[in-house]
């Protein structure tokens, strides 16, 4: 039996990097033989043990940096992604901006307060095996934390960058990683590009539920829809806002209704509840069928319910729409690495881009009419699919990748 103890860290709970880190302990399930058994230990801190080898503490990392630091970072990130994205896309892979962190995490490593703060207690008491973060901010602390301590365990211990999205930012880059997981051929070349051995870089894909994404695995599309208050003999529009029900989202429920089309709509508002109040009160004004719901833990059943996708080219979401092979429309990218997505996913004609609602409505009634170019697209996304990224990973963090 391996003996392994992992430590897992992800940034925000509702977030791409936060369902990553779960698909992880998921594809580590998958592949052991042992009962898996979960414990909240609370602020941000969960312990699962699999078998009798296995153990994983999956962290928000940010919960665990200094007292105030951390809760700032996150409320700034959040409010920045809603309110000025703006001002993400300046800070997003600008080499000034690093440059001042890179400064920044030194001078808060170099803090007595945070040497012996909650996180580096957290290590000294887990001792990891193996670190793993699906973003780079915590990737950047723990190999900045790991080059300044005098701990020959820690030296030892190698960590591991999960990217979620299609395109490698210089934070990644200047992470003295053991390796670095990529979600395509075109992000590992970026990445040798910018200096990282190719030794260190695994093609794996973006990880998702491995119980959930697997290309053969069906569902009963009749019983979900009915069990939706849907009808099976219309196709079905999913339309989603990332978690946090960002976008054009209202204002392609509302223009559609202005063309009487043939479908009916389900719509992800994620953790947006305002939103989710404002389709409620439209809803009955609408001349077509409409599911409205908030964050859900099925996104596997909409998915492989629908004839077609509109949403925010998140890395998590575009992964699982691949892995169902689910044409999409993307609309409303946030600058930075969404922006990118979008540029990769174009490029590769894995998706159509919308300018703005309106041209997302006549791309969605132009496919929906045209079912040879959806089918089309259908194989084209199945193929470039990585369902079983979590197991390739998982099986990584526990036998080596050597």
């Amino acid at each position: 039996m391996i003996q392994k103890k992992i430590l897992l860290a992800y940034i925000t709970r509702y977030s791409g990097h936060h369902q990553a880190a779960s698909a992880i302990i998921d594809g580590l399930d998958k592949l052991s033989s042992g009962k898996k058994v979960s414990y909240n230990l609370g602020n941000g801190i969960e312990l699962v043990k699999i078998g009798d080898g296995v153990e994983i503490l999956k962290i928000d990392f940010l919960k665990h940096l200094h007292r105030f630091v951390g809760r700032f970072i996150e409320k700034a990130y959040l409010r920045m992604l809603k309110k000025n994205p703006q001002t993400w896309e300046y800070l997003y892979d600008n080499p000034e901006v690093y440059s001042r962190l890179e400064k920044w995490i030194d001078r808060l490593n170099a803090l007595k307060s945070w040497r012996r703060g909650r996180l580096t207690k957290l290590i000294d008491e887990f001792k990891p095996d193996i670190i793993c973060c699906t973003q780079a901010f915590p990737a950047l602390m723990l190999a900045n934390y790991k080059e300044k301590q005098n701990s020959l365990k820690m030296f030892l211990t190698p960590i591991v960058g999960v990217l979620t999205d299609y395109h490698p930012h210089r934070y990644w880059v200047h992470c003295p990683l053991d390796l670095y997981v990529v979600p395509s051929e075109e992000a590992a070349q970026v990445l040798a590009a910018r200096g990282i051995e190719k030794r260190k870089i695994r093609n794996f894909g973006i990880p998702i539920d491995p119980t959930k994404f697997f290309i053969n695995k069906r569902v009963d599309k009749k019983a979900i829809l009915r069990k939706l208050g849907l009808a099976d003999s219309l196709p079905v529009v999913l339309v989603m806002g990332g978690g946090q029900g960002l976008g054009f989202v209202k204002e392609i429920v509302e223009n559609l209704n202005k063309f009487l089309p043939l479908l009916q709509l389900i719509v992800v508002c994620g953790q947006n509840r305002k939103l989710q109040r404002k389709l409620a009160r439209l809803s009955p004004f609408l001349r077509y069928p409409i599911k409205i719901l908030g964050y859900v833990e099925n996104i596997n059943e909409l998915m492989k319910i629908s004839s077609l996708l509109i949403t925010k080219p998140g890395g998590l979401t575009v992964s699982e729409s691949l892995a169902c092979g689910l044409p999409m429309i993307i609309i409303n990218p946030l600058p930075g690495q969404e922006t990118l997505n979008a540029q990769f996913l174009t490029k590769n004609n894995l998706a159509v881009a919308a300018a703005d609602e309106k041209e997302a409505i006549a791309f969605t009634l132009r496919l929906l009419n045209n079912p040879k170019e959806l089918e089309e697209q259908r194989s084209r996304l199945r193929n470039f699919a990585k369902p079983d990224a979590a197991l390739f990973i998982a099986y990584s963090l526990i036998k080596g990748w050597a």
